[in-house]
C-alpha cells in the first residue's frame, strides 16, 4: 500500500495483526486508497465484530466498506455516520444489505443521502433478514424517501428499531402510520424533530390502535390540535404495548391542546416514560 496517511496505515495494521473485536475511528483524514485497503482487510478479517468509522472517509471510502460487507461474515455493527454518502455509495450499501447475513446494526446518521440513495437502501430492507437496528438521523431523507422506507417495513420482519429523526418528512408520517397497522417487528420508531402535519400524526395514532409490538414512539409535529389530542387518547385506550411516547411540537403558542396532551400522557397508567416538548424553530 502506497498511502501517505500514517493513521490509515496504523488502522490497517491493527485490523491485520490484532484480534480486536471492536474498532472506533473518528475524525481521521483517511484517503480513498487507505479506505480501500481497510475494506480489503475486512474481507478476510475473522475477529472484528464492531466497526465505527465516522467523519473520516469520502463516498468512495464508504462504497469500499460497503463492498467488503458482501464478503465479511463477522461484523455485526457498522457505524459510518457523518461521512459523505453519494448515490453510488448508498446503492453499494443497499446491495451489501441484500447479501450480508450477519450485520444487525447500521448507523448512517448525519450523512446527506439523496432520494435515490434512500430508495436503494429501503429496497434492500425488503430482502435483508438480519438487520435489527437502522439509524438514519439527520440524513435529509425526503418525503418520498420516508415512503420508500414505509413500503419496505410492510415486508421486512426483522428490523426492530428505526430512527428517522431530524429529517424533512411531512406526509411520510401517514405512510408510517400505515406501517404500524401491519408491521409486527418494530419496537422503536423515532420520528422526532420532524415536521409531520397534525393529520399525519393522527394517522400514526390510528396505527397504534392496530399495532401490538411497538413499545417506543417519538414524533415531531407542526402543531398540536384538539383532534390530535383526541386521536392519541383514543389510540392509547386500545393499544396495550406502548410504554414510551415522546412528542415535540413547533407550535407558535403554548395552546390549551398542548397542556391537555401533556396531562393526558402524565395520567396514562400504561406509559412509563413520556415527554411533550415545545420547541422554537432552530432549537
Amino acid at each position: 500500500m502506497c498511502d501517505n496517511s500514517v493513521e490509515g496505515y496504523e488502522i490497517i495494521h491493527q485490523i491485520r495483526h490484532n484480534s480486536t473485536t471492536s474498532l472506533n475511528i473518528e475524525q481521521k483524514d483517511i484517503s480513498n486508497e487507505a479506505a480501500k485497503a481497510i475494506a480489503a482487510e475486512l474481507k478476510i478479517n475473522l475477529a472484528l465484530k464492531s466497526l465505527s468509522i465516522t467523519r473520516s472517509i469520502s463516498d468512495q471510502g464508504v462504497k469500499a466498506i460497503a463492498e467488503a460487507l458482501k464478503v465479511n461474515s463477522t461484523v455485526t455493527s457498522l457505524n459510518i455516520a457523518s461521512n459523505s454518502i453519494s448515490d453510488e455509495a448508498a446503492k453499494a450499501i443497499g446491495e451489501a444489505l441484500k447479501i450480508n447475513t450477519t450485520l444487525t446494526s447500521l448507523n448512517i446518521a448525519h450523512s446527506s443521502i439523496s432520494e435515490e440513495g434512500t430508495k436503494a437502501i429501503a429496497e434492500a430492507l425488503k430482502i435483508n433478514s438480519t438487520l435489527t437496528n437502522l439509524d438514519g438521523t439527520g440524513c435529509e431523507i425526503s418525503e418520498e424517501g420516508c415512503k420508500a422506507f414505509a413500503q419496505a417495513l410492510k415486508v421486512n420482519s426483522t428490523l426492530t428499531s428505526l430512527n428517522t429523526a431530524l429529517n424533512g418528512i411531512s406526509e411520510g408520517g401517514k405512510a408510517m402510520g400505515e406501517v404500524l397497522e401491519i408491521n409486527s417487528a418494530l419496537t422503536s420508531l423515532n420520528m422526532s424533530y420532524s415536521s409531520i402535519s397534525p393529520e399525519d400524526a393522527k394517522a400514526l395514532a390510528r396505527g397504534l390502535k392496530m399495532n401490538l409490538t411497538l413499545t417506543t414512539l417519538a414524533i415531531g409535529t407542526h402543531t398540536i390540535t384538539k383532534e390530535l389530542v383526541q386521536a392519541v387518547e383514543e389510540a392509547l385506550k386500545i393499544n396495550t404495548t406502548l410504554r414510551s411516547l415522546f412528542v415535540d411540537t413547533y407550535s407558535s403558542t403554548l395552546s390549551d391542546e398542548f397542556a391537555a396532551l401533556k396531562e393526558m400522557l402524565r395520567m396514562n397508567a400504561r406509559l412509563t416514560t413520556t415527554s411533550i416538548k415545545y420547541m422554537i424553530h432552530g432549537d
